[in-house]
């Protein structure tokens, strides 16, 4: 019907809290729905798999929709050595969720499908990165700071231990590109900007 359609895209606008960095802990963080879609599975048995030193830790903030899986989820963590750095939380959102996000080394979000996830796009605009799972599709300029893995344990095992190996000086350098980019290609000014040339 439509020959030569006139199609413009625009991003999905999302307030962001960006307030004055503070202290970033050795932490890594995920936040969605407690789900075998969400492989949370594979980032617990990769975590335990890269023996983290005792002051790393993975936080788990999870919406409760498969009791069966958290059970599950429960046990592998509990049968481990490092039951002690690994902590499954309820849901949190707002300004508790940015802080926490703030404060961590690295988002991960290692879905077997997925939409451009809100988990990402809220860890890059503070300058968080993430490990993502490298068959999900993500724009070109967001590949550019996030670390894409497999989704197998010995794959996020080495993105676990290569993250864990990095100077605070080095992810703060990191930090500060990603916001760099995160604003040049999403932020609110140049999602106004679209709107106001595609009307005209």
């Amino acid at each position: 019907y439509f020959k030569r359609p006139n199609i413009k895209i625009i991003e999905n606008p999302f307030e962001f809290n960006r307030k004055s960095k503070k202290n970033i802990y050795k932490k890594f963080i995920y936040f969605g729905r407690i789900n075998q879609i969400k492989n949370i599975d594979l980032i617990i048995k990769a975590f335990i798999a890269s023996n983290p030193p005792k002051e790393w830790n993975l936080e788990l903030y999870g919406i409760q929709d498969d009791e069966k899986y958290l059970n599950y989820l429960k046990n592998v963590i509990k049968n481990s050595k490092f039951s002690n750095q690994i902590f499954i939380k309820d849901p949190i959102f707002g300004e508790k969720k940015y802080k926490i996000i703030n404060s961590a080394w690295c988002n991960v979000l290692i879905s077997k499908s997925e939409i451009l996830s809100l988990s990402v796009l809220e860890s890059l605009s503070v300058g968080t990165p993430s490990i993502v799972n490298k068959e999900i599709y993500f724009p070109e300029w967001i590949k550019k700071t996030i670390y894409l893995s497999e989704i197998k344990i010995l794959n996020l095992k080495k993105s676990f231990k290569s993250i864990m190996s990095q100077k605070i000086s080095d992810r703060n350098m990191m930090s500060n590109k990603i916001i760099k980019n995160f604003d040049k290609n999403y932020s609110i000014k140049n999602i106004k900007n679209k709107y106001l040339n595609y009307v005209k």
